[in-house]
């Protein structure tokens, strides 16, 4: 059954939709951020369905593709708290054709956009929805505004609004870079091909919890380069439990020239240590850092500067 038979066997038609929007959501080929896993798969279909619909894509699988384009399309990705300019380009309120592939998983932030979306049916091993970009604008407001209410009472420093078990947070405040994202200072780049950044104890009372790490480099405009964290597990002894990579080239939020890593991944109750293992690979991949943290994937975690500015969950709330 071809694409059009398809969406007409549920009572929609290609014209209902304005462009379609594969998940998890991949953009590749600007060099300077890799979002998503091996799109082949994906795209094998998903090709498939733009030819035989006439629709247009939103992943991107193209070698030397813009990198102001990339960094707005890649926020569609970043969660409850992350700005989404491209939404705001578009020039129709059609919704997407969302084509969700039973093999993937979406992460914590990608699974938000499903509260925007009406499930349509399940074809060619993937879930099919209408995702309505007006819905997630209007969630996307819901979240800032009930943050943004709260703010004005707040005192300056870290809040924790719904305490879920342990969390951590950096904001390199005693450093002296000439550039800074938040607060009063970020960290200067560091000469070493591997730095011992951080030991952030662990301690949760379920038997897993799902938390995420993240970080903001400000990386160079003239190279693809980034850095990378290794985050090495360990238990109460010191015995080591396992490790895991965080990459800068996979941010799905950034802010000019600065970029968010972060990785969600779940937490285990004989966790007690987490190493955060800074890599600078290639040299010089990177010109400062700032804003670390680690914390409950469902918690929002407000940070309150001096200058009235603020974070939250380690997103930069717009003025």
């Amino acid at each position: 059954m071809k694409w059009p038979e398809y969406l007409a066997s549920k009572g929609f038609k290609p014209a209902d939709f304005q462009a379609i929007l594969l998940c998890p959501a991949f953009f590749s080929g600007s060099e300077k951020l890799w979002v998503g896993g091996d799109p082949s798969w994906p795209m094998s279909i998903g090709i498939r369905a733009s030819i035989e619909m006439q629709l247009p894509i939103i992943d991107v699988m193209m070698s030397r593709t813009s990198w102001s384009l990339t960094e707005k399309q890649v926020k569609i990705a970043g969660g409850r708290f992350t700005d989404k300019p491209m939404l705001r380009d578009l020039k129709s309120n059609k919704p997407f054709l969302m084509i969700q592939f039973d093999e993937s998983k979406l992460d914590f932030d990608e699974q938000y956009i499903l509260k925007s979306c009406d499930f349509i049916g399940n074809h060619f091993r993937a879930n099919i929805y209408a995702c309505y970009p007006e819905r997630i604008i209007a969630n996307d407001k819901i979240n800032m505004d009930s943050v943004k209410a709260i703010l004005p009472f707040m005192k300056i420093g870290d809040s924790c609004i719904t305490q879920d078990g342990s969390w951590y947070v950096d904001h390199f405040d005693n450093h002296r870079s000439e550039e800074v994202l938040f607060g009063k200072g970020a960290c200067t780049y560091i000469n070493k091909s591997d730095t011992e950044l951080a030991t952030i104890p662990v301690k949760i009372t379920k038997d897993s919890e799902l938390y995420e790490f993240s970080c903001w480099f400000l990386l160079s405009d003239k190279n693809f380069y980034s850095p990378y964290f290794t985050l090495k597990i360990y238990d109460s002894s010191w015995n080591l439990l396992g490790d895991g990579d965080v990459l800068t080239n996979r941010s799905v939020d950034n802010h000019k020239k600065w970029y968010r890593d972060s990785k969600f991944f779940y937490v285990k109750p004989n966790w007690r240590y987490i190493k955060c293992i800074l890599y600078d690979n290639p040299y010089l991949s990177y010109l400062a850092m700032d804003e670390m943290m680690f914390r409950p994937a469902t918690s929002v975690i407000i940070s309150k500067a001096d200058d009235g500015r603020a974070m939250v969950n380690n997103h930069l709330i717009n003025d």
